[in-house]
């Protein structure tokens, strides 16, 4: 997941309205990390309150009314536990996969922009979608940091994540007839697959053919070779645009 200039910007500013509007919830020990951690446990605190509404930088919010705004933060704030380890936000710490305790910015950044991401996800799928990432948090994404950290490390870029998580939670086209629990199967299958670098197109295409092959015993498809193939074509085509 690449930084850019505007999460840094984003942080920075978040950073600077910590320190002015609530200074006294940090430690007045302005070196170190103990004060690092002081001020981003203010900052993600009211951040979640929704004090922070109207400072957050959100390039996907930027031609929006402020009334408008508010509807998505909200909705949002209600599904704020997404972007925690344990959906717990004092657990932020462990929320990002793969850093350290020893850069603590880099984690508070990464987590501004799966909390940017968290908005997105309320303003183009709703609310549907953020139920659906509800029962992903309950299974083995969540394990190494927050669900969404998960599936942003797991796909190839944010829109092939969007159009993902919108189609896999609709009630109807090709996602319907899954349960939850395969859902969390195909999401884990693409984060193997991803690790181990297979991420053209042929060894997708390869690779999801034999999973759902060898997802018969769980009815996945009804066992339909022909079905299969069908799904493997549009998942591609709907989520990588293959």
């Amino acid at each position: 997941m690449n930084l850019t200039t505007y999460s840094l910007e984003r942080l920075e500013k978040l950073e600077q309205e910590t320190i002015l509007r609530y200074f006294n919830d940090i430690s007045l020990a302005k070196n170190g990390d103990n004060y690092r951690v002081s001020l981003y446990d203010s900052m993600i605190l009211h951040l979640i309150r929704g004090d922070f509404d109207n400072s957050f930088l959100s390039e996907s919010l930027m031609d929006f009314e402020e009334s408008e705004k508010a509807v998505f933060f909200q909705l949002a704030r209600n599904y704020s536990y997404l972007v925690f380890y344990d959906g717990n936000s004092r657990c932020w710490i462990d929320s990002v996969e793969g850093v350290t305790l020893q850069d603590i910015d880099l984690i508070c950044t990464r987590l501004l922009d799966n909390y940017d991401f968290l908005l997105r996800v309320a303003k183009e799928g709703g609310e549907i979608v953020l139920k659906q990432l509800s029962h992903f948090q309950k299974s083995i994404m969540s394990q190494a940091g927050s669900v969404l950290d998960y599936l942003r490390n797991t796909f190839f870029d944010d829109n092939a994540l969007l159009r993902f998580l919108i189609e896999i939670s609709k009630e109807d086209g090709i996602y319907a007839d899954l349960s939850n629990k395969q859902k969390i199967k195909m999401c884990t299958y693409l984060r193997n697959l991803k690790i181990s670098g297979d991420t053209s197109s042929f060894e997708l295409e390869k690779g999801l053919k034999m999973y759902l092959s060898e997802s018969r015993t769980d009815n996945f498809l009804n066992g339909d070779v022909s079905k299969c193939q069908d799904f493997v074509s549009m998942f591609l085509d709907i989520n990588y645009n293959y």
